[in-house]
């Protein structure tokens, strides 16, 4: 098992939009050897998925540390019996009436890992917060925001958070807008979501 302070120096990933696994695998090659990994799906319904999910990760051979899936489509409670993944923990977030949207995270056995509600309008969001030994790793931020409702709410939430998002957060998942000036976001927050997020 990896040491605490193995995970001191995370370095952020760019966002790989292939799904084909060998292009995956090859964006991911000076990866491999890095003690926390995380990979993003954005699934569009998981209901009838999970066999190909399960194929990808097969084929990339990578033990990731950490498994973001947004837009889950899941309704409350649904996922609790049919998806979890072997060697994996499984934290889920959905709307409550189900039908769209949705993230969920899988963390693997080896990190500890405590779950905090995120608010944020329009979204399904929480705060993962990943631990090794009971030593700090990485909090990760999953994040679905719906694209039929505007961005400002979001925003004026996203701002009033980030200052207390632990220094070592990772943002993942699909804002569904354009991260530029005219969205009127100050320039501490657009440049952490262009740094963090895959949208």
């Amino acid at each position: 098992m990896a040491k605490p302070n193995d995970y001191a120096d995370i370095s952020l990933v760019d966002h790989k939009p292939q799904l084909n696994p060998g292009a995956v695998k090859h964006s991911f090659s000076d990866f491999l050897n890095h003690p926390f990994s995380i990979l993003h799906v954005n699934i569009r319904s998981f209901h009838h998925k999970l066999p190909q999910l399960e194929f990808l990760l097969a084929e990339l051979d990578i033990n990731f540390s950490c498994i973001v899936i947004s837009e889950t489509w899941f309704s409350e409670h649904e996922y609790l019996n049919k998806f979890f993944i072997k060697g994996y923990n499984l934290f889920c977030r959905s709307r409550p009436q189900g039908g769209g949207g949705g993230v969920c995270v899988y963390v693997a056995e080896k990190f500890d890992a405590t779950v905090a509600d995120m608010r944020l309008e329009g979204t399904e969001a929480m705060l993962v917060r990943i631990c090794c030994r009971g030593r700090p790793v990485c909090s990760v931020l999953p994040v679905y925001r719906t694209p039929s409702e505007s961005p400002a709410a979001f925003l004026a939430d996203w701002e009033a958070c980030l200052p207390s998002l632990p220094s070592n957060s990772v943002v993942v998942g699909d804002l569904n807008f354009e991260l530029t000036h005219k969205n009127q976001i100050d320039c501490q927050s657009l440049n952490y979501l262009r740094i963090m997020s895959s949208n």
